[in-house]
């Protein structure tokens, strides 16, 4: 976020400022067929308009009290996306708003951590060519996009069936770590 997005950002209470946090992929809402996120007191879920029937969008809310800090609803023209990386705009309720965004999507496997030591911390760890992710909403196969991707902790981003991309980190879903040749 920057330029005019970043002041107006700034204009929100510490509190409702969601998007300068990672979120993680805390469920699965099937009704909508969409993940749920969870960074720190902030939720983002698929929900109805309140108003106007049959529209769906992203609404971001203060998990403890519920109440809403921003929404994305598309026009009615527009399919709403099931990922929430496909997003590049909210509006903030609080100063009435809208402000640009920018997610990445990371998921977290169930990949051991290796014990750190000396060597391995001035060495980089090379990027596995694919990944095959077997539970979970993100499930499914992604192959290596790059290997020097500055968004991802080890430089590793991954492309998905869909062509979104993703980061890996160690802790979550089982994860193999072999590839699918054709």
């Amino acid at each position: 976020m920057d330029g005019i997005d970043a002041d107006r950002y700034s204009l929100l209470p510490s509190d409702q400022q969601a998007f300068i946090s990672d979120f993680s992929i805390t469920g699965y809402n099937t009704e909508k067929d969409a993940p749920n996120y969870q960074a720190g007191d902030f939720c983002i879920t698929m929900e109805d308009h309140e108003r106007v029937d049959n529209l769906e969008g992203w609404v971001v809310r203060d998990c403890d009290s519920g109440s809403q800090i921003a929404w994305y609803f598309p026009r009615r023209d527009e399919v709403l996306s099931k990922c929430l990386e496909d997003i590049d705009w909210f509006f903030f309720t609080e100063i009435r708003t809208r402000i640009n965004v920018n997610f990445f999507c990371q998921i977290v496997t169930t990949e051991p951590e290796a014990p750190t030591t000396q060597e391995q911390e001035t060495t980089k760890k090379p990027c596995e060519p694919c990944r095959d992710v077997l539970d979970g909403a993100l499930a499914g196969y992604y192959e290596l996009q790059s290997e020097d991707d500055p968004r991802c902790d080890d430089g590793c981003s991954y492309t998905n069936q869909q062509s979104q991309e993703f980061c890996f980190r160690p802790g979550g879903f089982e994860t193999k770590l072999e590839c699918q040749f054709p």
